[in-house]
């Protein structure tokens, strides 16, 4: 590789992930951790791309799952809490394996910000206090279960919601290492570093 290729390599990945913000998403990543499942929710959720439905009293903590219709929850409640219902919601009807566990799975343990969606009914729950666009976190454990006993299969779901400066989205990773944009941008980065240096020591050693 010549310095000019170099050089046109390290501006198209710097154009395709030094420049952009990433966008705003809630990221639900399961993985199995010894013998237990755990889904660690994080980001943030634009309200303003989603359709107000209604809202609804609790008092219990939510953690559940139901993959065959895409219902997952975690989060904890203290006391009774308003919890408000938006649709719009627009992805799979499942987390991959419509065949398998067709009743709840309770959660052994949960924590962080309520949280419900239910991706057969289009449709996400927050609690009424939740400020659109805030950054927020949850989990949810499943002792003693595999993504095979709990119907899940290994992929990517995503949900999208909302249009232009609204657009947003929910994504379901089931055991999925996809790297982040950032990742790619330093992979390509030390891969060009590599060459670069690659290149002077061949330069170097010709005019030696």
């Amino acid at each position: 590789m010549n310095i000019k290729s170099i050089i046109t390599v390290g501006a198209v990945a710097f154009g395709l992930f030094g420049t952009a913000p990433a966008e705003a998403e809630f990221v639900i990543d399961f993985e199995q951790v010894g013998s237990d499942v755990v889904a660690s929710g994080s980001g943030s959720i634009d309200t303003a791309g989603l359709t107000f439905f209604s809202s609804t009293t609790t008092s219990t903590s939510f953690g559940s799952l139901t993959a065959n219709v895409a219902n997952f929850s975690a989060g904890t409640i203290s006391s009774p809490t308003i919890i408000d219902v938006y649709t719009g919601l627009s992805g799979p009807n499942d987390f991959g394996q419509i065949s398998i566990q067709g009743q709840p799975t309770k959660a052994s343990a949960t924590s962080g910000s309520p949280f419900v969606m239910n991706g057969s009914a289009h449709s996400v729950a927050l609690s009424d206090t939740y400020v659109s666009g805030s950054a927020f976190s949850n989990s949810s454990t499943f002792a003693n279960n595999t993504f095979s006993s709990l119907g899940l299969k290994p992929g990517v779901y995503t949900y999208t919601f909302g249009s232009g400066p609204t657009s947003d989205s929910i994504v379901v990773e089931v055991g999925s290492s996809v790297p982040e944009p950032a990742t790619w941008a330093m992979m390509i980065l030390g891969l060009l570093g590599v060459g670069f240096t690659a290149y002077r020591k061949r330069t170097t050693a010709r005019f030696a």
